[in-house]
């Protein structure tokens, strides 16, 4: 993550880093957490994921909020929690 709203990443362990924004939009991504294959992304807008290593996101929408900041994920072995911040 970078303090603008790029989310980057590296195939290589960290010597060449590469856009995977594809999908996330133009906010602020707060935090990113993997479970199995999968990536989940908090983010101003919602929850996104991801299922190909973070080439393309989708927003999560089943259950949630609407127009509601998620500032932090936690994978438990129940699932994922998420915590939100107001805005």
């Amino acid at each position: 993550m970078t303090l603008g709203d790029d989310l980057l990443k590296s195939d290589n362990e960290g010597i060449t880093w590469k856009n995977a924004n594809e999908g996330l939009g133009d906010r602020y991504t707060f935090e990113v957490k993997n479970i199995g294959n999968d990536l989940f992304a908090a983010q101003w807008t919602g929850i996104f994921h991801s299922t190909n290593e973070g080439n393309n996101w989708t927003v999560m929408t089943a259950g949630l909020p609407d127009s509601t900041a998620f500032t932090t994920l936690e994978v438990t072995r129940h699932g994922i929690l998420a915590g939100i911040g107001l805005r």
